[in-house]
């Protein structure tokens, strides 16, 4: 199993980078890091970040007010390296005041 991390700004083409890529040999190790891996980000703030809630019940949609500057996106994605596929993804958009 892998997690991948990439970053891109879904506004600007080309704009895609991997950030982390972590290899498990254990499937639940695997597990664990992608339901809770965060940003560096989650501690500031000044930030707001869409998609953190994503694995929680609670799934009341949140508005973003015009203080806010869309920054970039985080994709978090889980991959199965035995069938070469992605099991898992999850996104977080970054958002600055």
């Amino acid at each position: 199993m892998e997690v991948e991390v990439v970053r891109f700004n879904k506004i600007s083409i080309g704009s895609m980078e991997t950030i982390i890529v972590k290899k498990f040999s254990d499937t639940e190790e695997a597990n664990n890091y992608y339901t809770n891996w965060k940003c560096d980000e989650s501690n500031n703030d000044n930030i707001l970040i869409l998609g953190k809630q994503w694995n929680e019940t609670d799934k009341t949609e949140i508005k973003i007010t015009d203080d806010y500057k869309y920054l970039y996106t985080y994709s978090v994605n889980l991959w199965d390296l035995e069938y070469d596929d992605m099991t898992h993804s999850h996104n977080f958009e970054i958002y600055a005041k």
